[in-house]
């Protein structure tokens, strides 16, 4: 539902007015359902460069996206305008069977 990054400590970024306010959204509108928070943490243990993190928040945004379009991300959220037919933003188009191999071999 929604997509942030931390580039501080994970309280000052998580527990600020403006991501509960989200979290009570999200929680508003579904009736069952717990809230499920995701981390990623650098692999090295130490803190990444900015440009990375922004790599990956783009990324997984526009993941979410290609999933959910009530994302309640503001920004970072035009899509690209390119698509492959039956692997990526194609629109509900059926795979054909050499569209599901290459989304088979591509991990999608």
């Amino acid at each position: 539902m929604y997509v942030g990054k931390a580039t501080k400590s994970f309280g000052k970024e998580c527990f600020t007015p403006h991501k509960l306010a989200k979290c009570n959204e999200i929680l508003a509108d579904y009736s069952k359902g717990s809230l499920v928070l995701f981390l990623f943490e650098s692999p090295s243990g130490k803190k990444a460069p900015t440009y990375q993190i922004d790599l990956l928040e783009n990324f997984l945004i526009q993941s979410a996206l290609s999933v959910n379009d009530e994302l309640l991300n503001i920004k970072k959220t035009k899509q690209e305008r390119w698509s492959i037919r039956g692997i990526i933003r194609s629109n509900g188009t059926k795979a054909s069977k050499s569209a599901k191999a290459a989304a088979s071999m591509l991990g999608l």
